[in-house]
């Protein structure tokens, strides 16, 4: 099973890092540039389990359960 990092983006919302390597992200405003990809674990500025990107995340720890368990039990279950 993978292990997964959990980091916390520039503007301060928690993520669960899927990709090992960082990849080419277009934002909102249609800039482009390097960033570690996602799931958003909160609902801050999204949903749980929208795309969540960080240029330079703050590590804060790991998980190594399967990513889905994590969703679905943060969203009460919404997540099949």
């Amino acid at each position: 099973m993978a292990k997964y990092y959990l980091g916390i983006c520039g503007l301060g919302t928690l993520g669960v890092i899927t990709k090992y390597n960082p990849q080419e992200v277009t934002y909102p405003d249609g800039s482009k540039a390097m960033a570690y990809v996602g799931l958003h674990l909160t609902e801050a500025i999204g949903k749980i389990g929208d795309p969540w990107s960080s240029r330079d995340p703050m590590i804060i720890g790991t998980i190594d359960v399967p990513i889905r368990d994590v969703l679905r039990n943060l969203a009460g279950s919404k997540i099949s």
